[in-house]
């Protein structure tokens, strides 16, 4: 039988068993939700630890369960806030006593449809090392039971401290483990904070932050890539970290943005309803004009977009085509 999480509000699945059957006892006291942190989180005193970049943390959440040979498993969120929404997040999974015997492959490991994976060692019952970088849509719920517990308790921890979630994510993760620990860890950021639109809701594959939809988008494509750039410089440090090395714990850790979201071309329609009704105005105006004399490569793209709805030609498709626009989606932000 295999031990699953299941899945949360800001968490993907993640598989964690035990192989082996010899385990150790270890000192441990739940941490306390409410409890602050800075510069690392241990949950035990001789397990795995995870570093926190700069500031202070607030844990939202902590739960202990165990997977299918009685091994403890700790779950834990920390979170920063600006202005009443949510600035980070760091979701931790990990063992909170040692067992012998290792942990099944993890299934982030190797994930091939990411921003950025790169995979080291993924043994079964061995030594596991990745790191990587995606982009989350977080799930809202209305009602808590076993399947959603997780992402129900943290969804109310944050409305009840007035804190607003993004509807976006960006996140690294590092996974690793040994034969008698483990480590998950994943670093969200909310774009929002640095200055792009919270995008409406989503499926995964039809978010603006998927890579399908930053082809033409040169500030959300340097915005991804210093989140990558940060990912690889820290791996060294969470993976000491993960060892309780000492010397880990001299170095601070600090977040690469901000960009200039502003100048974000793709899905800025949606920004400002006086932008979106201008737009819609001008719009209106080009639907009665001849198509041979519209100045096609300088449409904007709402402009194309919404002209090939009505007056679909070859021309307006080559525009779209060569653009690498996504109708669909810059239609819907705009009617949001």
């Amino acid at each position: 039988m295999v031990y699953k999480l299941h899945k949360a509000m800001i968490f993907v699945f993640v598989c964690v068993v035990t192989l082996g059957h010899t385990q150790y006892s270890d000192a441990f006291d739940k941490p306390t939700v409410g409890g602050k942190y800075s510069k690392t989180f241990e949950a035990s005193r001789n397990g795995p630890r995870a570093f926190l970049p700069e500031g202070e943390w607030e844990l939202a959440y902590s739960d202990i369960t165990s997977n299918n040979l009685v091994t403890r498993i700790g779950h834990f969120i920390l979170f920063q806030s600006e202005g009443g929404k949510i600035k980070n997040i760091i979701s931790i999974v990990q063992s909170v006593e040692w067992a012998s015997g290792g942990y099944v492959a993890s299934r982030m490991c190797g994930r091939t449809n990411m921003h950025l994976n790169i995979t080291e060692l993924n043994i079964v019952g061995g030594e596991q090392s990745c790191y990587y970088v995606n982009h989350f849509t977080p799930t809202f719920y209305t009602t808590r039971n076993q399947k959603n517990k997780k992402g129900f308790d943290v969804q109310k921890y944050f409305e009840k401290n007035g804190i607003s979630m993004p509807h976006h994510y960006i996140y690294s993760g590092y996974r690793f483990a040994e034969e008698d620990s483990f480590i998950d860890v994943k670093y969200y950021r909310n774009p929002v904070i640095d200055g792009f639109d919270n995008y409406p809701r989503s499926e995964w594959g039809s978010s603006p932050w998927h890579s399908s939809s930053m082809v033409n988008d040169a500030i959300k494509k340097e915005y991804i890539q210093k989140y990558i750039e940060w990912t690889k410089e820290n791996y060294e440090i969470a993976r000491n970290n993960f060892k309780r090395k000492s010397y880990a714990l001299d170095h601070i850790i600090r977040y690469p943005f901000k960009p200039n979201a502003e100048k974000s071309t793709e899905f800025t329609v949606s920004e400002k309803n006086k932008e979106q009704k201008k737009a819609m105005e001008l719009t209106s105006e080009y639907l009665a004009v001849d198509l041979e004399t519209l100045d096609i490569e300088n449409l904007k793209s709402l402009d194309l977009c919404v002209i090939n709805k009505f007056r679909k030609s070859e021309m307006l498709e080559s525009e779209i085509e060569k653009r690498g626009l996504r109708c669909s989606n810059i239609l819907r932000i705009n009617n949001n």
